[in-house]
């Protein structure tokens, strides 16, 4: 059996319209449900977006957090709160740490705001590993290819326009190597 992966479903219907013959088709995905069919996690759970927020709340609870110009309250971090998801998802998606940040000089004039998002960082994780939670963020630590969903195909074709993350890449490489 054969799988096509497509970037998206209007894409999906475009390569489904073309098709002028009546023929068994082979399995076909877009390329974001065959990232989360083809890697696994094993012993934590998807944190959901509202218990992500607490999380991230409550690591927000240290000394200089104002310093980042983002406001404690409740109502305004509800609001403020996604630009400190996205510096950490970029990062993540990137896989880059905080730390390679601070040492290029490119970034020295940040160095306190890189410092209290390296703090904010490292309690949102401890939050999250006491829960045995994982998120977008922190999958890229705790994922492992799904070998058993993988094989069931003798031939795997990505159809894809854009930009990978490396972390994406690094699963398609992960993939390419088992299959």
């Amino acid at each position: 059996m054969n799988l096509l992966v497509f970037p998206t479903s209007r894409s999906i219907r475009a390569y489904i319209n073309s098709i002028n013959e009546d023929i068994l088709l082979p399995s076909i995905l877009t390329i974001d449900e065959f990232f989360s069919k083809s890697i696994r996690v094993e012993n934590y759970s998807f944190i959901d977006e509202d218990q992500r927020f607490l999380y991230l709340k409550d690591s927000i609870q240290i000394k200089n957090f104002s310093r980042l110009g983002l406001s404690s309250k409740f109502s305004e971090f509800l609001k403020q709160s996604d630009y400190i998801f996205r510096f950490f998802g970029e990062l993540s998606h990137e896989m880059v740490d905080i730390k390679v940040l601070k040492e290029a000089d490119t970034y020295e004039y940040y160095s306190e705001h890189l410092d209290i998002l390296q703090h904010v960082y490292k309690n949102y994780v401890e939050l999250l590993e006491k829960n045995a939670c994982v998120d977008k963020i922190t999958l890229g630590n705790k994922y492992s290819i799904n070998h058993s969903y993988l094989n069931q195909f003798d031939k795997i074709e990505l159809f894809f326009e854009g930009y990978f993350t490396k972390f994406e890449f690094s699963i398609i490489q992960e993939v390419a190597q088992k299959q």
